[in-house]
């Protein structure tokens, strides 16, 4: 399915959308910018990075989205 598709599918539809000040901001996982968009969006493209907190609570860990992975969330992310 292609990523404009899956667009189309999640725009207004998922649980991840904010509606403040007239702007519609975005909640989900590997969104950088935390704007509702087709460019910003981790859910719909193949490849994406996102930044996480270090389990020790010293720094940050970068997250990316393997292509290997895709049909098991689980281990989809490095």
């Amino acid at each position: 399915m292609s990523a404009h598709l899956r667009w189309m599918v999640v725009r207004n539809c998922s649980s991840f959308p904010i509606k403040r000040n007239k702007q519609t901001y975005s909640t989900e996982p590997n969104n950088l910018k935390a704007r509702n968009s087709f460019r910003y969006n981790g859910l719909i493209h193949r490849k994406t990075v996102g930044v996480e907190p270090a389990a020790d609570g010293k720094g940050v860990v970068v997250v990316m989205k393997r292509r290997s992975g895709q049909r098991k969330p689980a281990t989809s992310y490095v």
